[in-house]
């Protein structure tokens, strides 16, 4: 017996309910001083739209109606002739048909409906029907690729391609391109706004830049509330040793043209220079924590040396703490380098740099001089 089938779809799909997914709008935060009040009515999404496209149809069977229960199978492609499949069957037991007519929800990852053409087929009894196009209804037209949801005042590009360059050509292409540039009064204008109790925006590149920010006339990126701005990178922080001064011993500090200083005695003996250090203990709203100091010297002879070097913070009672402590005698006559790692220590006062020194003579022979450092800072 030939069976025949009469489809309609309507497509109640959830591809608009994969953009709606855990998606809620609340009030905005309070805008800071000389910030105009945006819109801020508060709205609520209840539930989501389910990852399902609705099948209509009617069959009939030897040109009669059908009544009763049918099993049947449904198959998406991606061509027009139903040859190249895309993802699995979708079975449908016992479907209820009066008068010829049925309806079947059929669960459908959101994931297949990514702008690409589809076709559907129907296999009942063993019979398979007519391959039959997927058409979007209108407003799913404006999620394919390469749309845009506009306004008078703001619109969305999906998967947009733009020149940023005309000589040589240059183009970008966005995942999401987005652009707000109404004027109305008492309005406040967000090309993107986040909202989330984790991370409101998350940007992530593997070899790029994670989130790009620029500004032809006001701020690219303002940090509200707090004021926190955090980074697991580290900072390094440059330090002059011209500003060294002497804590005790017999000789002088002499200021180089090339920026180093050269510790010149004029006895035999054990000497300590203090270097004073200019840093931040906060930096926009977040502790500012010491890793390492890295530090280059020369000894006019081996036997003239740096016998240790400690880093300390003054305390509000008068009295300092340790940072990092180096203790292995150095002496080199060509310009070396070497560090002092500790721990992250949070910065909380002023912070100075204690050397001690021995020299094994006096004079302009036996001069050790200190150049480049830099502190390496972390959050």
């Amino acid at each position: 017996m030939k069976t025949r089938i009469t489809v309609s779809l309507i497509f109640i799909l959830s591809l608009i309910g994969a953009l709606l997914l855990g998606v809620s709008f609340g009030k905005a935060q309070e805008p800071q001083p000389n910030e105009a009040q945006s819109p801020s009515e508060e709205l609520a999404v209840e539930a989501t739209v389910a990852s399902k496209i609705s099948f209509q149809g009617v069959l009939k069977e030897g040109g009669n109606p059908v009544n009763g229960t049918r099993n049947m199978v449904f198959r998406l492609y991606s061509d027009n002739t139903c040859t190249t499949k895309v993802g699995s069957d979708i079975t449908k037991n016992n479907v209820s048909l009066s008068n010829g007519l049925f309806s079947v929800d059929l669960d459908v990852p959101a994931v297949q409906f990514n702008g690409q053409a589809l076709w559907i087929q129907v296999e009942i009894g063993g019979t398979k029907m007519a391959c039959q196009e997927i058409l979007p209804v209108p407003y799913a037209i404006g999620l394919m690729p390469g749309a845009t949801v506009r306004d008078a005042d703001s619109s969305v590009n999906l998967n947009s391609l733009r020149l940023l360059q005309f000589s040589p050509p240059h183009w970008g292409k966005y995942g999401m391109y987005v652009s707000s540039t109404g004027s109305a009064a008492s309005t406040t204008y967000y090309g993107v706004y986040g909202s989330s109790t984790h991370f409101g925006v998350y940007g992530e590149s593997t070899d790029g830049t994670g989130v790009y920010a620029k500004s032809t006339s006001g701020v690219a990126i303002k940090a509200a509330g707090t004021g926190v701005i955090e980074s697991t990178a580290n900072t390094d922080w440059v330090v002059s040793p011209l500003k060294m001064v002497k804590e005790s011993g017999n000789f002088n500090i002499t200021p180089s043209e090339h920026g180093y200083v050269i510790l010149s005695p004029t006895a035999a003996g054990t000497g300590y220079a203090d270097l004073p250090v200019d840093i931040v203990s906060m930096l926009f709203g977040t502790r500012i924590y010491f890793k390492k100091f890295n530090f280059s010297y020369k000894t006019d002879t081996t036997n003239d040396k740096i016998k240790s070097i400690t880093i300390r913070q003054t305390n509000q009672d008068g009295t300092s703490s340790l940072i990092c402590s180096f203790i292995t005698s150095l002496s080199n006559t060509s310009w070396s380098s070497e560090y002092c790692l500790s721990g992250a220590i949070a910065i909380m006062g002023p912070v100075f740099v204690r050397f001690e020194l021995n020299f094994a003579g006096g004079g302009d022979t036996h001069e050790i001089m200190l150049g480049k450092m830099w502190i390496e800072l972390g959050e």
